[in-house]
This record gives structure tokens, sequence and C-alpha cells, in this order.
């Protein structure tokens, strides 16, 4: 009973292990979602700054067009000129900020992974532990089924001595009825002995009686 009883601590505390692996599962998937969410923004930001240089590109475009439409048009083309080239500088700057909110969401992803991969290993520690509970719960049932079976066996041997006391008492019984027996012939023997002995004392009276 103490095997079993360990056993099913055992498993209880396997348990236990097992449902603290599956809350820090939970905790780092929670955290990888987090860190999709922040990607998927970060991608967005990244989306408009491509779209901002595109339109810095095609401003420079224009400036070149109109710089080749004559030389009246040059200040013009120069103004569009300046006005794409701080159009582009807003388009890097926003890449740039773009690429920095990526590279936030890549170290937010690796910690999702982090936590995932603690989960996966306290996960994996109560399983052992589950196991290794198992294990013992089926050592304390075997101990148990072996327990039974000498139980079985002293039973058997206590039915073959009840037996054998109840044949002894048979053996008992038919022993003192002999015994009874005897006894009853013993004193019929002695009540002979008896008649015998009276007969030869008056023999013996009956032979002094002649002689005299």
């Amino acid at each position: 009973m103490k095997a079993l009883d360990s056993g099913v601590e055992a498993l209880d505390s396997g348990v236990e292990t097992l449902d603290s692996g599956v809350e820090t599962l939970d905790s780092g998937v929670e955290a990888l979602d987090s860190g999709v969410e922040t990607l998927d923004s970060r991608m967005e930001t990244l989306d408009s700054g491509v779209e901002a240089l595109d339109s810095g590109v095609e401003t420079v475009d224009s400036g070149v067009e109109a710089l080749d439409s004559g030389m009246e048009t040059l200040d013009s083309g120069v103004e569009a000129l300046d006005s794409g080239m701080e159009t582009l500088d807003s388009g890097m700057e926003a890449l740039d900020s773009g690429m920095e909110i990526l590279d936030s969401g890549m170290e937010i992803l690796d910690s999702g992974m982090e936590a995932l991969d603690s989960g996966m290993e306290a996960l994996d520690s109560g399983m052992e532990i589950l196991d290794s509970g198992v294990e013992a719960l089926d050592s304390g049932m075997e101990a148990l089924d072996s327990g039974m079976e000498a139980l079985d066996s002293g039973m058997e041997i206590l039915d073959s001595g009840m037996e054998a006391l109840d044949s002894g008492m048979e053996a008992l019984d038919s022993g003192m009825e002999i015994l009874g027996s005897g006894m009853e012939t013993l004193d019929s023997g002695m009540e002979t002995l008896d008649s015998g002995m009276e007969a030869l004392d008056s023999g013996m009276e009956a032979e002094r009686a002649r002689r005299t």
C-alpha cells in the first residue's frame, strides 16, 4: 500500500508540473502572437515608406522632364527637384523607422520563440514526471497483486489446516469411541475376573470343608 500511495503522489506531482508547462506554453504563444501583430504593423509602415519613396522618384522624374522642356522652367524644375529630394529623405526616414520596427518585431518574435521553447521543455519535464508516477503506480499495483496472491495462498493453507483439524477431531472422536468400547470390555473382564475369584473362593471353602 505504501508503494501505491507513493505512485499516486508522484502521479499528482506529474499532473501539476504538466499544468505548469501548459500555462508557460500558453504564455509563449501569446507573446508570439503579439510579436506577429507588431511585425505586421511595422511591415505596413515599411510599405508606406516605400510608397513615399516611389512618390519621390516620380517627383524627380517630373523635375527632369521640366528641365528638358527648357531653361525657362529651370527654376520650377529645381524647386520640384528639391521637393522630390525632401520627399525622398522623408521616405528614407520612414524606411529606416520601418526597419527599426521590423528589428524590434524580430526581437519580440525571438522572445516569443524562447518562451515557447521554455514551455515545451516544461511540458516535456511534466510528461517525464507523469511517466514516473505511472510506473510507480504500476509497481504499487503489482505489489498489491502479489499481496493478494499471498493472501489467497494463506487462505488456502488455512483451509487445509481446518480440514486437517476436522480430520483430527474425527479421529479423536473415533479414538474416544474405541477407548469407551475398550473400557466397557475391561469392565466386563473385571466382572468375569470377580466371578472367577468368587468361584475360586467357593471351591477353596468347599475343599477345606471336605478335608475336615
